[in-house]
């Protein structure tokens, strides 16, 4: 006759830990699970990731619910299964979400270009104060608003406020070989150290580019040497320039903080360089 064993009886300590440990560990998802919905309801900036954050949070809720059970059973459920998918699909759901809304559509920022014919007009002067002879309509200063379109992202220095002193600096429109710059940076002559004309870049910035040159109204016999500093090391000197000669700048800035303009112009009085750093821009 073959004897059959019974089961042992299951250890009443050990239930009674694990029936509290169900409980603790339900409590812990149900409050995680509340917290987390709030936050993503404040956080998150759309309404479709507000849900599906919301969402994926009452899961896990319900994920350490289901695992608090399981442990009391002893065993892996289906529904544990099941919890751990759902979850899983909608955290997937809610990264692809946002990394879409972070992506800008494309020409985001860009801004038509608009530059008038400047070069069209006759004489070195086109806009007199004390002129009594209408200019043409292509012969017009440009609103400073105008410019080269730039990539989203992008600045002309024109728009940063300066971390020196500017009084001897000036901003605006110039012309170089008769084309526009509407937003030009003119330094005073000489080249002091007192002159030097700073930006905080804060490590955001690709690459700095301008057309450089003396403007098209300097005094003939004037000259200037145009550079640029990155955080106290020199990254740029062009040649010394005359006036009719423009020369175009790109530089890379990658993780530069601070960037400085400087011009060592010629300081005679009589011959003013107005050395231009025609639209000078950093781009993204």
């Amino acid at each position: 006759m073959t004897t059959i064993t019974p089961p042992d009886a299951p250890d009443p300590h050990q239930a009674g830990l694990d029936r509290r440990w169900s409980r603790l560990g339900s409590w812990i998802g149900l409050v995680s699970g509340v917290i987390g919905i709030m936050t993503a309801v404040v956080a998150f900036p759309t309404t479709l990731s507000k849900a599906l954050a919301a969402i994926a949070c009452g899961a896990f809720c319900g994920l350490l619910w289901q695992a608090a059970r399981d442990h009391e059973r002893r065993m892996l459920s289906k529904g544990m299964i099941g919890w751990l998918s759902a979850t899983g699909l909608l955290l997937l759901l809610l990264i692809v979400v946002l990394v879409d809304g972070t992506v800008p559509p494309p020409g985001a920022g860009a801004q038509p270009e608009a530059r008038t014919a400047g070069g069209q007009t006759a004489g070195p002067v086109t806009a007199g104060p004390g002129s009594s002879i209408a200019a043409p309509a292509q012969s017009a200063a440009p609103p400073a608003s105008s410019g080269p379109a730039l990539p989203a992202g992008s600045v002309f220095l024109h728009d940063l406020p300066s971390l020196s002193p500017t009084e001897r600096w000036s901003f605006g429109p110039r012309q170089l070989l008769g084309r526009d710059y509407p937003r030009s940076l003119t330094a005073p002559g000489c080249g002091f150290k007192e002159d030097l004309l700073a930006y905080n870049l804060l490590r955001r910035y690709e690459r700095f580019q301008a057309d450089i040159g003396l403007a098209d109204d300097a005094q003939i016999g004037s000259s200037a040497e145009f550079m640029l500093i990155a955080d106290d090391r020199e990254i740029y000197r062009s040649p010394r320039l005359k006036p009719g000669e423009v020369k175009p700048v790109d530089v890379p800035v990658k993780n530069v903080f601070r960037l400085s303009l400087f011009v060592s112009a010629t300081c005679d009085a009589e011959a003013k360089a107005k050395a231009t750093w025609g639209d000078a821009r950093l781009l993204a």
